[in-house]
């Protein structure tokens, strides 16, 4: 890992967001150093996808900067940046909805659903789903076949 200038390493936020409004690449550089850990810790949790996060934390980190004259200083600049690492993560999650699956009857002539969705996320999701469901009645000395209400565990 890189070794880092430690001049600035130990400012304060209010020093380090004024001098990067003044134009300071290194006050804004120790607020990435500072916060990037902790922004990358809030977003993973919500996209459970370690490289989306990085991404997005870059991507928060940009949005911080040009709403950097925005901030209200009597605020903690920690709690405004995770407000904008969270609705960054809630509007990439909003834009990448998984594509919806017509709820035709699968028995019907004509119908290919199944085979539409093989091989995607949904597919795999649907095969565990009913994987776990038959593993759960065989437990239970159940027939998968039996017709039997589901148990909620």
């Amino acid at each position: 890992m890189p070794r880092h200038d430690e001049s600035n390493g130990k400012a304060e936020d209010s020093e380090l967001v004024s001098g990067a409004l003044a134009g300071s690449e290194r006050a804004y550089h120790w607020l990435v150093v500072r916060y990037q850990r902790p922004v990358w810790s809030i977003i993973v949790p919500m996209v459970r996808n370690t490289q989306l996060a990085e991404d997005l934390t870059q991507k928060v980190f940009v949005e911080a900067f040009r709403a950097l004259p925005s901030y209200d200083h009597r605020r903690k600049f920690s709690s405004w940046l995770f407000k904008i690492a969270h609705n960054a993560t809630i509007d990439h999650l909003r834009k990448g909805r998984l594509a919806t699956v017509p709820l035709e009857d699968p028995t019907s002539e004509g119908s290919d659903w199944l085979e539409s969705i093989e091989g995607t996320r949904v597919s795999s999701i649907l095969t565990r789903c009913v994987s776990e469901q038959s593993s759960r009645r065989l437990w239970r000395g159940r027939s998968v076949s039996s017709g039997l209400p589901i148990e909620r565990s």
